[in-house]
Order: structure tokens, then C-alpha cells, then sequence
């Protein structure tokens, strides 16, 4: 089986291609011009079709960092139950520090997340298991794999 890709670095404006056939891998690097970059952008752009997401970053009061892990894990089915995500993430950064980050493919997609079940459910919980306000921020994805 043949992969092929290409692995770009801004560094000394270099890109490098990678192939791989059966056992046998080779590597191509080469001097590039900056349009190089500004033109790999713009291709994958085009390509894409999930271009917004919500970024939420969310603090646990100290010792409800469990709880706050719980509380996200159970959002994955509120998740799935919603039409217009395509992808949807909780994670965790520390025992105290947490977060959500989802995807849509329209705006419209996106306001109908935030309407919906996983905000509300969040909202009853936030006295008890957070210590600030979940700091979330609306996003433009500009590269997808």
C-alpha cells in the first residue's frame, strides 16, 4: 500500500513529503516560497466542510474535579442526540481544569448546541461544581484532518 503527505514547517520555509510503499519510506525536503503555505491553506479550506466549532474552557471548585469529569461524560450522550454536532470532546487538562471543545458545519447548527440540552444541564450544575463561570468561545476551524 502506497501514503503519501506532506508535512509543512514555516521553519526556513521548508516542506517536507513523506511516502511509503510496503516497507520502504523516503522523505523529500525542499526550499519553498511563502505562497507555498498560503496556497496548502487555501486548498484544505475549500475541502472542508466543518468550519465552526465552541471552545469551553471550565474550572472545577477544588475536590469536585471528579464530579466536573463525570458530569462531561455523561454530556456525550446529550451529545450524540444532537443533529447538527459533528464532533464533540471533553476533556481534561488538570484535576481542577477541564473543557469542551465541538464542531458544526453551520451556524445554525452551532445557536441550536448552545439552546440546547448539554448548556442547560451545565447551567444547573455550575454553583455546585464550578469555581468561575465556563469561559466558552465561539471559533473558526481553519484545518481539519
Amino acid at each position: 500500500m502506497q501514503q503519501n503527505g506532506t508535512l509543512i514547517t514555516r521553519s526556513g520555509q521548508r516542506a517536507c513529503s513523506l511516502s511509503t510503499s510496503g516497507d520502504v519510506a523516503t522523505a523529500e525536503i525542499r526550499d519553498v516560497s511563502a505562497s507555498y503555505f498560503q496556497t496548502e491553506v487555501t486548498n484544505q479550506e475549500t475541502d472542508m466542510t466543518i468550519k465552526l466549532g465552541l471552545f469551553a474552557q471550565l474550572e472545577a471548585k477544588p475536590g469536585k474535579g471528579d464530579e466536573l469529569a463525570a458530569f462531561l461524560q455523561a454530556g456525550r450522550d446529550l451529545a450524540l442526540a444532537e443533529e447538527g454536532t459533528v464532533t464533540w470532546y471533553a476533556f481534561k487538562l488538570d484535576d481542577t481544569h477541564y473543557g469542551i471543545f465541538d464542531t458544526f458545519e453551520t451556524e445554525e447548527a452551532r445557536q441550536a448546541h448552545i439552546a440546547g440540552e448539554i448548556p442547560k444541564a451545565l447551567t444547573q450544575v455550575a454553583d455546585d461544581l464550578l469555581a468561575t463561570e465556563p469561559d466558552i468561545a465561539t471559533i473558526d476551524v481553519i484545518a481539519v484532518k
